[in-house]
């Protein structure tokens, strides 16, 4: 480090870092890590030891890290970062293989990971639903009423159903989710269903969000609906703590539309895009701008008409699995087979 250890350390006391400080630091930037090296185990010690002193992110993040290792266990090689969300949510990998969690403490950051997937997932059908308003409101140059888009959008939707129902709680009943919701072989697994959502409803002009592609972003919903009820998740476990009116999430939408499960589903639905979805943007989008100054409005309202801006749509969250699965590569705890010899005595050591 030279002349720069002493600005170092000086550094990380202080506690804050300009960035011409960081330029002058990237040449001490670590970099191949000795395998057998004291750093190497200092870097294991402070992701995997277990200490009095962590605090609930510390052994969440030891927890997280765990189940990266225990994944690659499952693959016999390095997983990629989505695969991670995957076999945490679904419990097995694409093939069905299960993943075999050998303490209590594992399975609840795992049923942690299925509620931040799964909310993942309601985020991606709803953002498929906007999407489809916003194509369907590009028809209209000169702008349109909600009374008109609405049951525009609605009708559209339950015309490319392929589940007879006539309300919310009978396409919940009717829908059978995948055995495994990580079979890329079943178009009706979530990933299946979520994929094709992401990949074909688009973000602009590009690609068009079609009424048989809206459809799948409710059948999506009602997917995960089931899944809450006969599988009895606790989504409320973590995601009660949020406040329902600022931060809309799985628990806000399900209780949403338990509340309105025996309405007619065209009803439910015109409902659905309405508040859930086009009121709710406006309403994010118009604090944006009077506390941040970010004018982020796709739909723009005036005398009663909507009139289209620009178009988004569905994607999914970065939960920063990446750079986690790089870093247990650096330190060798996982390699090309999956486990390295140091990888399986730290998984068996916890």
């Amino acid at each position: 480090m030279g002349p720069l250890a002493s600005q170092f350390f000086a550094t990380i006391q202080r506690g804050t870092v300009s960035k011409a400080e960081l330029d002058q630091f990237a040449g001490i930037s670590p970099s191949e890590i000795a395998l057998t090296s004291h750093e190497r185990q200092l870097y294991q010690d402070i992701l995997l030891k277990v200490s009095n002193d962590d605090d609930a992110a510390a052994q969440s993040r030891r927890l997280s890290v765990l189940l990266i290792l225990k994944v690659a266990e499952l693959l016999g090689r390095e997983p990629k970062p989505d695969e991670v969300r995957w076999i945490l949510y679904a419990g097995c990998d694409d093939q069905g293989r299960k993943l075999e969690l050998d303490s209590s403490a594992l399975e609840a950051q795992r049923q942690r990971w299925w509620v931040y997937h799964a909310n993942d997932l309601s985020h991606v059908a709803l953002e498929s639903l906007l999407k489809f308003a916003l194509d369907n409101l590009g028809n209209f140059p000169t702008g349109t009423t909600l009374a008109r888009l609405i049951p525009l959008c609605a009708g559209q939707i339950i015309d490319s159903a392929d589940v007879a129902s006539t309300n919310w709680n009978g396409l919940v009943e009717a829908i059978e989710p995948a055995d495994n919701a990580f079979d890329r072989a079943n178009e009706y697994s979530d990933w299946s269903l979520s994929q094709e959502l992401v990949r074909s409803a688009g973000r602009s002009d590009e690609k068009v969000c079609t009424p048989e592609l809206a459809w799948k972003a409710i059948r999506l919903l009602a997917t995960l609906h089931k899944r809450i009820k006969s599988e009895e998740r606790d989504v409320a476990a973590e995601l009660a703590r949020f406040d329902p009116d600022a931060f809309r999430s799985l628990l806000s939408e399900v209780k949403f539309l338990d509340k309105n499960a025996t309405e007619n589903l065209d009803d439910l639905l015109g409902k659905l895009i309405e508040e859930r979805v086009i009121r709710r943007h406006l309403w994010v989008a118009l604090r944006k701008f009077r506390y941040q100054r970010d004018y982020t409005f796709l739909i723009e309202m005036d005398e009663g008409r909507l009139r289209l801006r620009e178009k988004d749509g569905p994607v999914f969250t970065n939960p920063r699995l990446g750079p986690a699965i790089t870093f247990v590569k650096d330190i060798h705890l996982v390699g090309g087979q999956g486990l390295t010899d140091d990888g399986v005595e730290a998984v068996g050591s916890q």
